[in-house]
């Protein structure tokens, strides 16, 4: 989102970002937003105060006119499609992918994909995620690929800076992970393959709701000491040298940022083949392997 709304301010077009907010404090993302030029409008309300949110959007849409809504999220999606509706300004998506986690979520991706049908556009960033989108039902001709894109944030730090300040030794052999703790990224298939590793340590990049049974895991398994949780890193895509491999062992993806910041840091990749990653990189760029796979990963 950041990347997107900054790029556009830049290349002369006025943008502005409605923010849905349920809590008090500054989102850090948002602070590169306005020194991009980007206008940040803060809406903040109780969780699940979705007619007032609709509300809110609806204003902030009307006056003027000309605006294009761009979303991205179900919640966002459905929103802001029905503000949109209202106001009468146009309305695009990005789909980066359905994780089909929980009967929850399922439901939620269920509605979001008949929300989508309504969309004047959908962006998909990859080509199994454009076909499936079509699959589901949307015309043809309303579905736009765009696959991700990505700029360096600043200079690649050097393997020798990035351990510093990760607390990594120089010596040790150490394959990274990147990404939400959640069962889509399959962090937990990393975990299962360090038993059939030996020799190598895992840096954790990330939080994310499976975080506790991963630890746990990692203790029941016996590789708990070569494990390191960093947590939520600011740029950790310059960081990346760090590692002697990059692993990628989602279930499902659209196309992952973390793939390209691996290949901009020259780091050897190890992926699973899923969504758009074999758009991406073949078996001459990478290592790619099957998900749900530890012991091909290992």
């Amino acid at each position: 989102m950041t990347a997107l709304a900054g790029g556009m301010a830049r290349r002369g077009h006025r943008v502005r970002v409605l923010a849905l907010l349920d809590r008090a404090g500054v989102f850090e993302p948002f602070r590169a937003l306005e020194t991009a030029g980007v206008e940040l409008v803060e809406i903040r309300l109780p969780a699940r105060s979705y007619r007032v949110e609709v509300k809110r959007l609806t204003g902030e849409l009307s006056p003027g006119g000309g605006w294009i809504a761009h979303s991205h999220g179900y919640h966002a999606d459905l929103v802001g499609l029905c503000a949109a509706k209202k106001s009468g300004c146009p309305i695009i998506s990005t789909i980066h992918g359905f994780t089909g986690n929980g009967l929850k979520n399922l439901v939620y991706e269920w509605v979001d994909r008949q929300a989508l049908t309504r969309f004047d556009g959908v962006i998909a960033v990859s080509q199994p995620l454009a076909r499936q989108l079509r699959d589901n039902g949307l015309r043809a001709e309303r579905v736009h690929l765009i696959p991700n894109a990505y700029s360096p944030p600043g200079p690649l730090l050097s393997r020798t800076e990035a351990r510093r300040i990760l607390g990594i030794p120089e010596e040790a052999l150490v394959a990274g992970w990147v990404g939400r703790l959640s069962r889509e990224k399959g962090p937990d298939m990393f975990l299962e393959s360090l038993p059939m590793a030996p020799g190598w340590q895992a840096s954790f990049i990330g939080d994310g709701p499976l975080q506790p049974a991963l630890r746990k895991r990692a203790r029941g398994l016996g590789v708990e000491p070569r494990v390191r949780w960093h947590g939520l890193v600011q740029g950790a895509g310059r960081l990346l040298a760090a590692f002697d491999a990059l692993l990628l062992s989602s279930r499902t993806e659209g196309t992952p940022i973390v793939l390209l910041e691996g290949m901009a840091a020259g780091v050897p990749l190890v992926a699973t083949a899923v969504g758009g990653v074999p758009d991406v990189v073949s078996v001459t760029e990478a290592v790619l392997v099957s998900p749900e796979r530890p012991d091909q990963l290992a």
